[in-house]
């Protein structure tokens, strides 16, 4: 009997050792970023289905050298599997990621050594793995995984991928790094949360239990977002995985759909609606941040603490409740000019509603109406636009305008870009129809449609810079 029992687990333990062997490469990068605790940003990058969206084998002059390429690459690459990367989140002086990693699942150990040598890199072959360093950059190829390591100034690289391989071996985590490493997406992007913060929290004057008290509340607290380039639109959408001590500070506010019923009437051309509380941003600065204010008055200079005087006791909320909201409208004469309109809501602070006051009369005169109740500022640039029209009527997709406490549009329709600033991207800009943006404590997308609805966005990116290549050429 202790034959079978002992059989038995040397079975499971064996089945144990090889699960590590055989695993996929979101599996590994999952067991890297758990092993590795200050890592703030990890995800993936399908580019193989991101350069058959573009349809690169049709670009002219260049698609057959690419796909020529492309071919080499997957021979000793599996492209078949996205790209993974992961940054560390300690910044250094410049604001710079610490280290930057990427990994990419290995067909031929050989091979690739081989194309890398031909290329005119020198490979340092081992036993576990090949080894180059040069400048910022290292990478390492074992049998099944190629790691680069990207860092400013660059002396451990050798030591970095080691580690970094060791760290693929490392157990899968069940938790929401594996669970965002398994998303299917063009893009995938994680944050954890904790980890972006934990350089910040060194350098804050905090006492040490509210630090202790901080991270506890970050810890296991993730954000994600996908990103899919799909016909005629890029659609972004993030999805916030929060812990409950995190979620009871979210500061959106709940009077979006108020605020865009007094943004009067017409067809606008873009708009902004942003609610957020800032009291409960204060109350949150007070209790972990108290010295914050006046270090960003200190950072900003004169006019930056001139402007927060008036902030009084309830400091940020004192000059903004957190509340704005506008639209674009006008249309396009005759001449083919066009003059935009603008109407909008503020709400202002106690500390600044004063001043306000007094300033008020000045203003009325550059605008149709104007009017100050309680704390709210309104006002319509024109009798056109305002209240009691029939209320706004939002363009075709724009439709969720002022439904969660961010959101925003631009209808790119008929829209007069010759006053933008747009010479090296208005061709670009003139292929769009809308741009819509919204965000909550759940989550936020974007979203970016273009006039053609046939062909993938990609594609069309890529056509129009082919198309702007050819002038450039003709006119150089």
């Amino acid at each position: 009997m202790k034959h079978i029992f002992f059989s038995l687990f040397a079975l499971l333990f064996l089945a144990a050792c090889s699960s590590n062997e055989n695993r996929t490469i979101n599996e590994d990068v999952a067991a890297f970023v758990e092993s590795n605790p200050q890592i703030s940003v990890f995800g993936s990058i399908d580019a193989k289905t991101i350069l058959d969206k573009a349809e690169y084998k049709s670009i002219d002059k260049f698609g057959e050298s690419i796909d020529k390429e492309m071919k080499t690459i997957e021979s000793i690459l599996n492209f078949d599997t996205p790209i993974y990367f992961a940054m560390d989140g300690t910044l250094d002086a410049q604001g710079n990621p610490g280290i930057i990693y990427a990994f990419a699942e290995v067909k031929n150990r050989a091979s690739l050594t081989s194309n890398i040598q031909k290329r005119g890199f020198d490979i340092d072959k081992g036993t576990d793995f090949n080894f180059h360093e040069s400048g910022d950059v290292a990478f390492g190829i074992t049998d099944k995984r190629a790691v680069f390591v990207i860092k400013e100034g660059l002396t451990d690289g050798k030591k970095l991928v080691e580690e970094a391989i060791a760290s693929l071996k490392e157990d899968t985590p069940d938790n929401k790094v594996t669970e965002i490493l398994n998303q299917k997406a063009d893009i995938v992007l994680g944050v954890d949360v904790e980890a972006s913060f934990l350089g910040t929290l060194s350098k804050l004057k905090m006492e040490e239990d509210k630090k202790t008290e901080l991270t506890e509340m970050l810890a296991g607290s993730y954000t994600q977002m996908t990103v899919s380039f799909e016909k005629g639109a890029i659609d972004l959408k993030s999805t916030n995985y929060f812990s409950d001590g995190l979620k009871k500070w979210m500061m959106f506010g709940n009077n979006s759909s108020k605020m865009l019923a007094q943004l009067g009437s017409g067809s606008p051309r873009a708009g902004i609606i942003v609610d957020f509380d800032m009291k409960k941003l204060q109350k949150f600065m007070d209790k972990y941040a108290p010295n914050a204010l006046s270090e960003i008055g200190k950072q900003g200079g004169g006019q930056v603490q001139m402007g927060l005087a008036f902030a009084g006791e309830e400091g940020l909320a004192g000059l903004w409740t957190g509340k704005f909201g506008a639209v674009m409208m006008g249309n396009t004469d005759a001449d083919g000019s066009f003059k935009p309109e603008f109407n909008y809501q503020v709400g202002l602070g106690k500390g600044i509603l004063t001043l306000a006051k007094g300033m008020l009369d000045g203003m009325k005169g550059n605008v149709a109406k104007m009017s100050l109740k309680g704390n709210t500022l309104t006002a319509y640039s024109s009798e056109l636009y305002m209240p009691g029209k029939g209320g706004l009527k939002l363009p075709r997709g724009c439709e969720n305008f002022g439904k969660k406490p961010v959101s925003g549009f631009v209808s790119f329709d008929g829209l007069d870009l010759s006053s933008m600033d747009l010479e090296e991207g208005k061709e670009f800009v003139e292929m769009l129809d809308y741009m819509i943006f919204e965000m909550d404590a759940e989550g936020a997308h974007f979203y970016l449609k273009s006039k053609n609805n046939k062909d993938n966005i990609l594609k069309q990116v890529v056509d129009q810079a082919m198309k702007k290549l050819e002038v450039n050429i003709k006119n150089s």
